[in-house]
């Protein structure tokens, strides 16, 4: 993939719920993203914490991000070059775009069809799902599944 496609996919770190894969200058980058007091932000180390934006959803966390890269892609390309290292003995740094994210084939389910099928094949056959602790838009999502499999 060229640099910038990008996807939100679980994160197998138990501490963390989603991780932003993306593609960067020095290739596959994982970034884990952060849930703390409600909200949402790029993990990142202690001394740059303060200064990372917080979001209400990762959704928002994304857009802003794809955005504030589709504007600096505008700008003259030296603007955007990668910061450089604060000494020569470190690598360079990884400049983190945002540009398209990567489509999932038609082949593989959505996560909304995954979770639907963890819920399904959590609860009693014949279950209430009305009963569950669950939007109504999604218990209505869960009752148009035919299937128990």
């Amino acid at each position: 993939m060229p640099e910038g496609v990008f996807l939100v996919r679980d994160s197998t770190h138990p501490s963390y719920l989603f991780t932003l894969s993306v593609r960067t200058n020095r290739g596959p980058t994982n970034v884990r993203i952060e849930y703390s007091d409600s909200l949402f932000r790029l993990d990142s180390n202690w001394l740059s914490k303060p200064r990372i934006l917080s979001f209400p959803d990762v959704v928002s966390l994304v857009q802003y991000y794809v955005s504030s890269c589709n504007s600096d892609s505008s700008k003259d390309p030296a603007s955007r070059s990668p910061p450089a290292p604060t000494s020569p003995k470190e690598p360079p740094a990884v400049h983190l775009k945002l540009l398209q994210p990567l489509h999932r084939s038609a082949d593989s389910p959505s996560l909304q069809h995954l979770c639907r099928l963890q819920i399904s094949r959590s609860v009693a056959p014949g279950s209430d799902l009305t009963a569950l602790p669950l939007p109504r838009r999604m218990v209505d999502y869960l009752q148009r599944y035919p299937f128990t499999l």
